[in-house]
């Protein structure tokens, strides 16, 4: 019985520091959405003190080094989270961001880690985006213009995802979000100019139960 309340008092002590350590994370998530880059910085250091496996604070210390513009400190939480796990799309998309501002030689290498990130994940946009603008500053024309018309198929589905978005917000009666949702997704269709009249009979409908 001794043993089986010593385990029980471990495990709940296990998950005490589960619990603290996503704490940590997500006041550091909220220093970063107000950019306090820097507060948010020593809470993700924090987290990985406390959890040397938690990837998304990798990820974290790295897009916060890189907007810093302190590249090898980026290279160093990409690589670190790289080793746990290789196919983490985020932590090889920001890697070759880094890669491609931090210098011209790099950009063959920024290149083959962008192509991974599609391999692994054909849906990344900001990745295939990305890729695209390489092999233009190449002088790959039909590879970025295979890319960016591959993206704007992918941004199409992304508009009518958000017109479904906008229909499920005002099923649960969240109105003003659902205005939002749908206004904003018949402006990405003009600026983007694709006829999607699905979105403005939808827009319309939702005008009617309004007046």
């Amino acid at each position: 019985m001794k043993y089986f309340i010593f385990f029980i008092m471990i495990i709940c002590a296990g998950c005490g520091d589960t619990g603290s350590v996503m704490d940590i994370y997500a006041r550091g998530q909220q220093e970063y959405q107000i950019k306090n880059l820097s507060g948010a910085a020593k809470l993700f250091e924090e987290v990985v003190e406390l959890d040397d496996d938690f990837l998304n604070a990798y990820l974290m210390l790295a897009k916060i080094h890189y907007y810093n513009k302190e590249y090898v400190k980026t290279f160093a939480f990409t690589d670190k989270l790289l080793e746990r796990d290789p196919d983490h799309c985020g932590g090889l998309y920001w890697k070759g961001r880094a890669l491609l501002i931090s210098g011209s030689d790099k950009k063959n290498e920024a290149e083959n880690i962008l192509r991974s990130v599609l391999e692994i994940d054909s849906h990344h946009i900001p990745a295939r985006l990305l890729l695209a603008l390489v092999y233009e500053k190449n002088g790959k024309y039909k590879e970025a213009l295979h890319e960016y018309i591959t993206a704007m198929s992918e941004e199409e589905s992304l508009i009518s995802a958000r017109g479904n978005m906008a229909v499920l917000y005002r099923r649960l009666g969240l109105k003003d979000r659902a205005a939002a949702e749908i206004t904003m997704a018949v402006k990405i269709a003009e600026i983007t100019g694709r006829d999607m009249p699905s979105l403005k009979l939808i827009k319309s409908e939702f005008e009617k139960w309004e007046q």
